[in-house]
């Protein structure tokens, strides 16, 4: 096993990675983390995931988008388009190093988003998906519909509104508003009745996921595995492991 670290260009700014990868494996997983996450992320659980992964000879890569941890730019910079433009370079770069493995996305939390979109757009023959506590925004509900708008215009007219761009705080790092709108445009666009397989795993303690839980147990390709107590985001390390662990025995029977 081994830990690589690698860095391409995208728009004229590094995008700065790491690749777990055993020596021996079929499968590489590119992690996509969720809001302002990054290639660490959360109690480090990206990098307890590569080093898990790996072991179980699963290659394992993670990475900063522009803005975002070791990778250039501010995020105040970038939109949501952006993000998906560093990940489908990604994705590029890896294939045409490893032409006949099989890639799976996983997206964590608002990184469900990201990861079906690329999944969808970049993929072929009806390729699999992995979500960790997978949150979706669908305004073909009136009611969230009506909650988004008015989120979007009290975001605009903000106390916290910045510059000319429009910008909000957000946890210490100041988010463009276009990230949000195309944000949104992107989660709309998804049709995970396209892909071939799912797996879904949450903790039933995060009450964040619920709406998208009970839109997913409605549609036969996904199988869904809950982790009774966990939170959003697996803190324990009883849960991440079983995450880990299920994530590792789904593959092991595409």
């Amino acid at each position: 096993m081994s830990e690589n670290y690698f860095n391409i260009e995208v728009n004229n700014c590094n995008i700065r990675g790491i690749i777990h990868r055993p020596k021996k494996f079929d499968y590489i997983i590119l992690y996509c983390y969720g809001f302002i996450g990054d290639r660490v992320d959360c109690h480090r659980l990206a990098v307890e995931a590569g080093r898990y992964f790996s072991k179980n000879n699963i290659a394992f890569v993670r990475f900063d988008c522009r803005g975002s941890g070791a990778s250039d730019g501010d995020s105040i910079e970038f939109g949501y388009y952006d993000l998906l433009e560093d990940i489908k370079a990604v994705l590029e770069f890896f294939k045409k190093i490893y032409l006949n493995k099989k890639f799976i996305l996983i997206g964590i939390s608002e990184g469900a988003i990201s990861a079906s979109y690329i999944t969808q757009i970049c993929l072929e023959k009806k390729p699999s998906l992995i979500l960790w506590s997978p949150i979706y925004r669908k305004s073909n509900n009136t009611k969230n519909h009506k909650e988004n708008s008015s989120l979007e215009k009290s975001l605009l007219t903000s106390e916290n509104a910045h510059l000319s761009s429009h910008a909000v705080s957000s946890f210490g790092l100041w988010i463009n508003y276009r990230y949000f709108i195309e944000r949104n445009k992107i989660s709309d666009s998804i049709n995970l009745l396209t892909l071939n397989n799912i797996l879904c795993i949450y903790g039933t303690n995060d009450k964040k996921v619920v709406s998208t839980i009970d839109e997913l147990t409605k549609m036969k390709n996904v199988d869904i595995y809950k982790i009774t107590g966990a939170d959003h985001l697996f803190s324990s390390t009883r849960n991440k492991n079983m995450v880990f662990k299920e994530t590792v025995n789904w593959i092991n029977n595409l």
